[in-house]
């Protein structure tokens, strides 16, 4: 790492042109190329993907991507003269439009089931010439039909739009402002920690630039990759928080050379040997956790882990590349444009130091005081409920959710997330049994309608559907699904030749709730053990892997606990904006703790490496358990806040999936880093003793040699890691 600072200081000028001419050139290739990001998956072997296969194959149009357009007679019915022409007149107009194949019609006896028994609600099926992935990438087309449509309400008629297609076509995309806030929050708590102008900028510039390159580079991957449609928007959210934090921790070590009297060259030396290390260091086990989610084998999560590790790993690399660069066009500059005066203390004397003296004296305490903050945070993670929220989680002025409400209304709360019952027809004696399956189905509970099976022209399949008494999300309704799929389907089929299998967008959920939750044991394991592995090798001990796995997960039990309290129980739901609970997204527990996980180990790492460093020198465990939390635990807390506002700064975006991520994100980095870190982590180090760093001989033998804290040198008289900014 010394060489490879010294080649990045003395070729500075050649390392910022290089970023230079790497930035603009992805930007115009992505320009260029464009984007493709969609949410499609596929569940191999599961009923709901056979179910569509058999859809796609044999009702080509009922697999293409629809939307909904839902009208309510404010007055009378909509089968009066003047309701009628309105409803005719919208329909007319959406046909009309690009991409639009089919259009059903309420009023029309071909759609006499899409109008509710008192005719004051009905609704029309839009059907578009490419499937959803396909459509997808002409969103302008399906905003022209959603503004048509929203175009015909009247005071006599409400018009509205409902379906997925709607929520994406009416989002905008991006985080933008999100973003920019909390680049502004950043700034803002960079400037209070520094203290100057030029040190506040470095990080941010940094930042910026290398996640400018690696959403670009997500955009390009999204061609070749099933990349989700929020993706960028988290690359985005973790991609700034661990850039500036990366940064954060270099520009502090170096100023803390600089104010100790070495050289430009060797200040930057020194930063990257051993922040540098640790960024590294902790970059990769970021990737890995995120990666892990491959395990799994869901197309739709590769996606997601490649293009946020890309975005963590470009923060990275520009860390120990375009930052050590800089900071030597820099040099002494970076004091330039001081905030406020420069304060110094004496050793021993700063909050952190004396914080962790504290900690030293009754280490029971702080390690029972924190655990129970955790404990208590984690307790609604206990019920947590996993499955895909719908329309009715929206805020009340979205035409999707008024389209979901009005749907409810007239027939019923299952009717948003009907089941799709598909049969493989293959002979007349099949096709006679549809009849009595369709009998079957009618007689269960918790079915509110099933219509008569719907046979495609050549005699080879049928598709039922059929509408739950309780909506997509409710537990009743994956209930349901169970007891057709495991009683009432194959008693009702016994001794015929049909092949059914039950799909729809409910299903699909229930599957790949189902899918997640199986394996999610293994991908723990995956990262987990790689995770204690990379720190068994780098501290040379037994218990550093296991009390960082054990308060890693403590941390996100917390999160999850949180989570799950405002987004599913609705507690203080409103002051985020949220005005529907329902269950987690099952995707979303992988993606948090690929992420936290990986975040997690980034401070676990910044602080045990200083203690280790200390150990190493000293010998003795309290010392350094003592001077490696008074000396990093003010820039892990600095780091931490400003993840918490770049984090935080999402809550505040329509799409329900991105707030839960703030949400959680935010929390777990606050748990981690003011409860795990700066409490519990020090007070088990002062219990353990001696024996945190206990390793059998043999052990020691066998395993390669990795350092992240560079050449030892002999500490300067430096109460904390950010000169001129600690008290």
């Amino acid at each position: 790492m010394k060489r490879w600072a010294r080649f990045m200081y003395r070729y500075r000028w050649m390392v910022i042109g290089l970023w230079v001419v790497g930035f603009i050139g992805l930007q115009v290739a992505s320009s260029a190329a464009g984007s493709a990001y969609n949410d499609k998956f596929s569940l191999p072997n599961v009923d709901s993907t056979r179910a569509f296969e058999i859809l796609q194959k044999q009702f080509p149009t009922d697999s293409n991507s629809s939307l909904q357009i839902v009208f309510k007679a404010k007055t009378g019915t909509l089968t009066d003269a003047a309701n009628a022409k309105q409803v005719n007149a919208t329909i007319a107009d959406v046909k009309s439009q690009p991409h639009v194949v089919v259009v059903s019609n309420p009023l029309t006896p071909a759609g006499a089931s899409e109008l509710n028994p008192t005719k004051t609600i009905g609704y029309a099926n839009v059907v578009f010439d490419e499937d959803d992935t396909a459509i997808a990438n002409e969103i302008t087309a399906v905003k022209a039909v959603v503004d048509t449509a929203l175009s015909h309400d009247s005071p006599t008629l409400q018009v509205e739009a409902g379906g997925s297609l709607v929520d994406q076509a009416l989002s905008g995309g991006g985080g933008g402002p999100s973003e920019l806030i909390g680049f502004l929050a950043a700034a803002v708590i960079l400037a209070i920690t520094f203290g100057t102008l030029v040190a506040t900028a470095v990080p941010l510039v940094t930042a910026a630039i290398a996640l400018s390159c690696g959403l670009a580079i997500d955009a390009l991957l999204s061609h070749g990759f099933t990349i989700a449609q929020f993706t960028p928007q988290l690359a985005s959210l973790i991609g700034l928080g661990v850039g500036i934090d990366y940064a954060l921790f270099l520009v502090s070590r170096y100023r803390t050379e600089l104010h100790h009297g070495k050289s430009v060259e060797d200040a930057v030396v020194t930063a990257v040997n051993t922040s540098g290390r640790a960024v590294t260091f902790a970059g990769i086990t970021v990737c890995i956790a995120l990666l892990g989610m491959i395990v799994l084998g869901v197309n739709f999560l590769v996606g997601v882990a490649v293009a946020c590790s890309v975005a963590v790993a470009v923060t990275m690399f520009a860390s120990v590349t375009f930052l050590p660069a800089f900071l030597g066009v820099l040099g002494h500059k970076i004091d330039k444009g001081r905030l406020r005066p420069q304060r110094e203390h004496a050793a021993g004397s700063t909050r952190w130091e004396r914080w962790a003296a504290m900690i030293q004296r009754r280490p029971v305490v702080a390690v029972t005081a924190g655990l129970i903050v955790v404990a208590i945070l984690a307790i609604p993670f206990v019920g947590m409920r996993l499955g895909f929220s719908d329309a009715g989680t929206n805020n009340k002025d979205k035409t999707t959710r008024q389209a979901y409400d009005i749907l409810g209304e007239g027939f019923g709360r299952g009717s948003n997330g009907p089941f799709l019952v598909t049969a493989s027809i293959g002979s007349p004696a099949d096709a006679a049994a549809l009849v009595p399956l369709t009998n079957a189905l009618r007689a269960t509970d918790g079915v509110a309608f099933v219509s008569p099976p719907q046979v495609n022209k050549a005699k080879s399949a049928a598709v039922i559907t059929l509408i739950p008494t309780t909506g997509p999300q409710d537990k009743a309704t994956t209930t349901l699904l169970s007891t057709l799929r495991g009683d009432v389907v194959p008693t009702a089929i016994d001794g015929t030749g049909l092949k059914v299998y039950i799909g729809g967008s409910t299903a699909a959920s229930a599957d790949f709730s189902k899918v997640l939750s199986a394996k999610l044991p293994y991908f723990i394991g995956v990262v987990v053990l790689l995770s204690m592995l990379l720190l068994l090798i780098v501290f040379r001990s037994l218990a550093i892997p296991v009390q960082a796995a054990v308060m890693n997960l403590l941390s996100i039990a917390a999160a999850f606990g949180i989570v799950t309290a405002v987004f599913q129980y609705g507690w203080g739901s409103s002051l985020i904006g949220v005005s529907g609970t329902g269950p987690i997204e099952p995707f979303i527990p992988v993606i948090m703790f690929a992420i936290l996980f990986g975040l997690s180990m980034d401070y676990e790492v910044f602080l045990v490496s200083r203690i280790h460093e200390e150990w190493v020198h000293s010998g003795e465990n309290d010392r350094a358990v003592l001077r490696g939390l008074g000396t990093t635990a003010g820039v892990i807390t600095a780091a931490a806040v400003i993840m918490m506002a770049v984090f935080g700064a999402f809550i505040f975006l329509p799409d329900r999936v991105i707030k839960i991520f703030g949400v959680g994100l935010a929390a777990s980095i606050f748990v981690d880093a003011f409860v795990i870190r700066a409490l519990v982590v020090p007070g088990v180090m002062f219990l353990v003793g001696k024996w945190n760093w206990w390793l059998p001989r043999w052990l020691d033998r066998i395993l390669p040699e990795l350092s992240i804290e560079g050449d030892y040198e002999e500490p300067v008289d430096e109460p904390g890691e950010l000169a001129g900014t600690r008290g």
